[in-house]
């Protein structure tokens, strides 16, 4: 049986935003990102923990990068549209969960899909609000980082009601 979002893909504004909420640092070569991971590209974790002097180095491969970022964007699509089948979405509201799962993962976004697929726009928004911190590598403490709290205020929006934006 086929699932209620089955023809919706992500819009070309979500894809432009995703490319700008993931940044390219040093770019598109090899970063650290704010908790200490080695990253690369627009948000493409390499390995947990700093990069090394020789990673740094790399010069940028965008045709590299690209692949794996549109990549990660179709599998976001995927895990949003097996998540989401009991409930027709709108548009913005699929983009939104799109962002979620392409920054949050499969599994970390699971109880964010699990309200929504049950219609519960008030537990979306409750999960993504509480998905704003990670996990610094150099110190094992949790942070905030208020890049993810405005993300994650953007991902609400379409679950919001009008009286409630």
């Amino acid at each position: 049986m086929p699932g209620a979002n089955d023809g919706l893909s992500v819009s070309a504004a979500m894809i432009a935003q995703l490319r700008q909420s993931e940044g390219t640092q040093n770019g598109g070569g090899y970063y650290n990102d704010p908790t200490h991971n080695c990253t690369r590209g627009q948000g493409i974790l390499v390995h947990p923990g700093d990069c090394a002097a020789a990673e740094l180095a790399t010069p940028p491969d965008t045709a590299a990068n690209e692949a794996e970022f549109m990549r990660r964007v179709h599998a976001a699509e995927q895990q949003v549209r097996d998540s989401v089948q009991d409930r027709t979405l709108t548009q913005d509201q699929f983009d939104a969960l799109v962002s979620a799962a392409f920054n949050l993962g499969g599994a970390g976004a699971a109880p964010v899909f699990g309200a929504a697929n049950r219609n519960d726009d008030a537990g979306v928004v409750n999960r993504l609000r509480d998905r704003v911190n990670a996990r610094d590598r150099a110190t094992g403490r949790m942070v905030r980082l208020p890049g993810l709290v405005r993300r994650r205020e953007q991902e609400a929006q379409p679950f919001l009601t009008p009286g409630q934006r």
